[in-house]
């Protein structure tokens, strides 16, 4: 049972942005149309109602009243306190995406540079040992000479 609720959940977690989206596309509707039904949403429209008190001049004590209807707001009234959020949330992703791929190639061209340093590093180390190898290869063979030369003195030419 745990393993086939983690197998779901790991399902859900792979589709995140679709089921964020869909659930997105079926509340909003919803909410318009439950929108409609209530004042609260400013969807219907109602009946401003203003009135007057005249306290001096030759009307005083009159009270004037009117009456205006004030239309509902439309679904694009909604949709245009809605667009700016979404086309700012769609950049901010959007840049974001940017971002990450910038630091993604500087961070492939920083390791490609790590891995040429360290071969040219290696190449250089493996020169230099063959140098060593050969100045001391070098320095055994002047060595032995000079020792064939002083102690068997083969430097030296005999009368016959």
């Amino acid at each position: 049972m745990e393993a086939r609720f983690r197998s779901w959940w790991q399902h859900i977690k792979q589709r995140r942005v679709a089921i964020k989206v869909t659930t997105a596309m079926i509340v909003i509707p919803v909410a318009l149309i439950v929108g409609y039904r209530f004042d609260v949403t400013g969807f219907n429209g109602y009946i401003q109602v203003s009135t007057v008190h005249t306290i001096g001049g030759p009307m005083a004590g009159t009270v004037t009243r009117t009456e205006v209807y004030q239309p509902g707001k439309t679904l694009w009234d909604w949709l245009q306190l809605l667009i700016i959020p979404v086309v700012l949330a769609i950049g901010g992703f959007w840049l974001n995406q940017l971002q990450k791929s910038r630091e993604e190639r500087t961070t492939e061209q920083r390791a490609k540079t790590e891995r040429e340093a360290a071969a040219k590093r290696d190449q250089t180390e493996r020169d230099i040992a063959l140098d060593n190898q050969r100045e001391t290869a070098l320095q055994e063979y002047i060595d032995k000479l000079s020792e064939l030369l002083l102690k068997e003195h083969l430097g030296e030419l005999k009368p016959e």
